[in-house]
């Protein structure tokens, strides 16, 4: 059992480290408690599939690997973990991109929000205010006509919502503004 000393923490990887925050910092433990990694960045996540965790030094974001050594700079204003897909979320003067594990782009940061990729392959886009899905390739192939759309689930469907128009009927509104405080 670890000791209860942490101000926060996620959870363990698969390669049995887990984030943790101790004195305003975030470093790594292993599955002894014993602090592999010094807690020295200002944010953390825990580690991916990749063996590679996303981590904040200086105001950016970058990647780390299991031995603590920067493997990509700390560049982005915010970035996520790699997807088993081998590409990372990332935010790069106010734009959604994808990068790869050598921190090289696979799709340019042009969107103005982005989804994670998902087990079809597919991930929601935000372009001009509308939502739509692209591939691994940046390639638009549900076309941007959404209101909003989310994540894929594993069953292979994603909720979406299109131009709806409220239609306003007496019998849907409260009889008073008590029933909506209620």
């Amino acid at each position: 059992m670890i000791p209860l000393r942490f101000e926060s923490r996620w959870d363990f990887a698969a390669n049995g480290l887990a984030a943790v925050k101790e004195n305003g910092k975030w470093g790594y433990i292993n599955a002894q408690g014993k602090m592999v990694i010094a807690p020295r960045f200002e944010n953390g996540w825990s580690f991916a599939s990749n063996d590679m965790a996303a981590v904040k030094e200086n105001g950016k974001w970058g990647y780390i690997n299991t031995k603590g050594d920067l493997v990509i700079s700390p560049r982005f204003v915010w970035a996520e973990n790699f997807a088993t897909n081998g590409l990372a979320r990332i935010v790069e003067n106010e734009k959604w991109g994808y990068i790869n594990a050598q921190g090289n782009f696979v799709i340019p940061p042009r969107f103005e929000s982005a989804g994670s990729f998902a087990a079809n392959g597919l991930a929601w886009v935000k372009e001009n205010g509308k939502d739509g899905y692209i591939n691994t390739k940046g390639e638009i192939v549900i076309p941007l006509i959404f209101e909003q759309a989310g994540d894929f689930a594993a069953n292979g469907l994603a909720l979406v919502k299109e131009n709806v128009k409220q239609d306003t009927c007496s019998a849907c509104e409260p009889e008073s503004r008590e029933e909506v405080a209620a």
